[in-house]
């Protein structure tokens, strides 16, 4: 069997169909996406301060959204949150000679 691309010469569909995928919500974060979505058209229509009032958003929550959608070219999965896990956790360090230790208290009393 013959498998064939049914888009084939066709201009600018290999671009729409990225930008479908990346205009795609998360499913998870979708209610999240909604609401900040909300508050940045309401301070589109009635401004920073009514917002505010409104939502019970700070200013600088809202600015940073606003640059966080900007910088994300307009793409609503850029106002979805991301892990604020450390990239660097702290490692588990036991010093030499206890575990020395444990391994001989293990082979002196194994019960």
């Amino acid at each position: 069997m013959r498998i064939f691309n049914i888009n084939k010469g066709v201009i600018g569909s290999r671009t729409a169909a990225e930008n479908g995928i990346r205009t795609r919500i998360v499913k998870d974060k979708e209610e999240q996406v909604k609401h900040r979505l909300k508050v940045l058209d309401h301070v589109k229509k009635f401004g920073m301060l009514s917002a505010v009032d409104a939502y019970e958003v700070s200013e600088r929550t809202i600015k940073y959204w606003k640059a966080k959608l900007k910088k994300g070219h307009e793409v609503l999965n850029s106002l979805a949150s991301v892990s604020t896990r450390p990239h660097n956790t702290r490692k588990k360090e036991i010093p030499f000679r206890i575990l020395e230790y444990i391994k001989y208290q293990k082979i002196e009393r194994p019960k």
